[in-house]
C-alpha cells in the first residue's frame, strides 16, 4: 500500500498545487506517473519489485544512517565487482544488471527511511 500511497501522492503533486487540483489533473498525473515506470524501460519496476522482495526477506532495516549507507554501499561495491567482471573477465551483463538493480532498491530504501532515522 505503500508504494501506490507514495505514487498518489506523487500524482497529485503533479496535478497541480495542491489547492487546485481536481479528479481530473490527478488522474492526468497518475497517467504521467505510469508513463515513467513503464516508458520502454523495465528497470525501475524491477528495481520496485527488488524493494518489494528485499523488505520481505530484511524487515528489520537499521535505523540508523550509517549503517544504511553502509548497506547501499555494499551493494554498490557488488556492483562494481560486477562491472569488473564484466569488463576483465567476461562475466554476463546479466549479473551486472542485477546488481545495478540491487544497488537501486537499496538506494530508495535509504531515501524512504531518512525521516525515521535516529
Amino acid at each position: 500500500m505503500g508504494l501506490v500511497k507514495n505514487l498518489a501522492d506523487y500524482a497529485w503533486e503533479q496535478s497541480g498545487d495542491g489547492t487546485t487540483s481536481t479528479p481530473e489533473l490527478f488522474a492526468a498525473g497518475f497517467n504521467e506517473v505510469i508513463k515513467l515506470l513503464y516508458n520502454d524501460d523495465r528497470s525501475i519496476v524491477e528495481i520496485l519489485l527488488e524493494l518489494a522482495r528485499a523488505r520481505e526477506l530484511h524487515h528489520d532495516f537499521p535505523s540508523d544512517i550509517i549503517h544504511q549507507v553502509a548497506i547501499l554501499s555494499e551493494e554498490t561495491g557488488e556492483a562494481i565487482q560486477a562491472a569488473n567482471n564484466y569488463v576483465h573477465d567476461g562475466d554476463s551483463l546479466d549479473l551486472l544488471r542485477e546488481e545495478v538493480i540491487h544497488t537501486g532498491a537499496m538506494a530508495l530504501r535509504v531515501l524512504q527511511n531518512l525521516d525515521k532515522i535516529n
